[in-house]
């Protein structure tokens, strides 16, 4: 599974916000149970696809 952020500009709480998704695909993953969690950001339409192809592997 892929959570995918597209964003236009950055902040504190996005940093933030990142850091508590890093931690919970961490334990979602050690679990098990649900499958391989990923995430990252996009902040151009243009790289969507790289990110996309960088998790089909």
């Amino acid at each position: 599974m892929r959570v995918l952020e597209i964003k236009g500009a950055e902040d504190e709480k996005d940093t933030t916000k990142r850091e508590y998704l890093k931690e919970w695909i961490k334990a979602v993953n050690s679990d098990g149970r649900f499958g391989e969690w990923c995430s990252d950001v996009s902040y151009r339409v243009s790289d969507i696809r790289d990110i996309l192809e960088k998790y089909s592997k």
